[in-house]
């Protein structure tokens, strides 16, 4: 069966039940949106009207879904009840948001709303679908279902990235492959150490490394956040105000040694923020109002983004993009001078990793996005919606600020020598493993 038909059934299922269990009589479809139509009435939207947690493995939370229940009529809308239909897998949090309900019974003024949080809790590896219901005082939807879904698993396989090589010793000294170990759910995979890496550098797999990971022992990073606000993001508030949210968590995430640079982008970029390790000038740079035009001036963005970070010296670096990936002038064209070539010759040359997340109103440019990351050894993350993104950020932090791998190695090789460099991880407990072969150039 597809998954959207399933969703469907569960959806159907979920409110035949709970029609019951309330004793409504009459009415009440599945959407999530509804209203009493003209008559001044009490007009329900609860948003989004589903979500799906994605794969979640074992020792790993994603972020809490944020529903909103908004009233967009014209009288006091009366909540009787929030409810979960699989409170054991699902927990409800009535206190959480940006604007908490703070009861599962709120009343909400005409043009008012409140939040409510979601987190998925997993008992048993398993699919979970099921749903939380409002019931209201809406007459043309006296209840209003959010579909849910979510997998737990255990760890079925391993991502390995060989995001950046440091090479700041040569000639005399070692070289550092700082590298990403991801599970199929996109988490990274902690607590490795030198017994589950192999390093094999042209050919050579007798190379001596020793293996550092952990807040305390990576080196200071260097991150450049760029954000589009090109009108296939804009049009939807929440996916603006979504974007933004998770950007601030990412940042607060941030160590002392570490600092951000925040641009922005649409017919024109900005550099809204310098580097800085201020959270808070971070914060308020992020939650700025930003209105340069409707268009995407998306490579001369990244190209500014890779020039600005390169000059962070004696760091790690990455760049995060959040964009649909579609560099337009309005007319189907090209609105950058600079091109995807251009942007990934400069973030090579510089050993600069591009992380990029789509996300977008319309369609996104998953091919390109996911190429960008490949060619400049990032990684991509497609948001099926502007709610994934908290989860994203919060990996991607835990990622670049604790759980990356600093490999290194003395090298075998003359300066000059060109090959490549193999990094192989495997996870202890299932034996799983994967490799990331690197073409490098030895102390040029």
């Amino acid at each position: 069966m597809r998954k959207d038909s399933m969703k469907a059934c569960c959806v159907t299922a979920i409110l035949i039940l709970l029609s019951l269990l309330a004793g409504c009589g009459g009415g009440g479809g599945g959407s999530s949106s509804g209203g009493s139509g003209g008559g001044g009435g009490p007009d329900i939207e609860v948003v989004p009207a589903s979500y799906d947690f994605g794969t979640v493995t074992t020792g790993n939370t994603p972020a809490p879904l944020v529903v909103k229940i908004n009233n967009n009529g014209s009288a006091a809308l009366s909540v009787s009840g929030i409810a979960l239909t699989d409170a054991v897998n699902f927990s409800l949090n009535v206190s959480g948001g940006s604007n908490p309900c703070n009861t599962a019974s709120p009343t909400i003024a005409a043009g008012g709303t409140c939040t409510f949080e979601v987190t998925f809790q997993p008992q048993s590896n398993s699919s979970f679908n099921s749903g939380v219901a409002v019931n209201s005082n809406d007459s043309g939807t006296p209840i209003s279902v959010v579909a849910l879904s979510g997998v737990s698993s255990e760890l079925t396989a391993l991502e390995v990235v060989t995001n950046q090589i440091d090479k700041t010793d040569c000639p005399t000294g070692d070289i550092t492959a700082y590298v990403s170990v991801l599970d199929q759910g996109g988490y990274p995979v902690a607590g490795l150490d030198a017994f589950d890496f192999d390093v094999n550098e042209f050919g050579d797999d007798t190379v001596t490394f020793s293996v550092a990971t952990g807040s305390a022992s990576l080196p200071a990073i260097a991150v450049t956040a760029l954000m589009d606000y090109s009108t296939s993001i804009t049009d939807s508030a929440d996916t603006v105000g979504d974007m933004e949210t998770g950007l601030v968590a990412f940042v607060n995430n941030l160590r002392n040694v570490d600092d951000a640079e925040v641009i922005k982008f649409a017919t024109e970029y900005e550099v809204v923020q310098a580097f800085t390790s201020d959270k808070n000038a971070l914060a308020a740079a992020i939650t700025a109002a930003f209105d340069r035009g409707e268009f995407t001036l998306l490579w001369d963005s990244i190209y500014k983004a890779i020039e600005d970070t390169s000059l962070r010296a004696n760091r790690r670096k990455a760049i995060i993009v959040i964009t649909d990936g579609i560099d337009d002038d309005g007319s189907g064209g090209q609105l950058s001078t600079h091109s995807y070539d251009d942007v990934v010759a400069l973030a090579q040359a510089n050993g600069i990793p591009v992380f990029a997340i789509g996300i977008g109103s319309y369609a996104i440019n998953v091919g390109l996005l996911g190429r960008l990351s490949d060619d400049t050894h990032g990684r991509f993350f497609e948001a099926q919606n502007s709610d994934n993104l908290t989860t994203i950020f919060q990996q991607l932090g835990s990622l670049l600020f604790e759980n990356q791998y600093a490999i290194r190695y003395a090298t075998g090789q003359l300066p000059g020598a060109s090959g490549a460099l193999q990094i192989d991880a495997t996870d202890p407990a299932t034996l799983i493993t994967d490799s990331y072969n690197r073409n490098i150039t030895v102390c040029p």
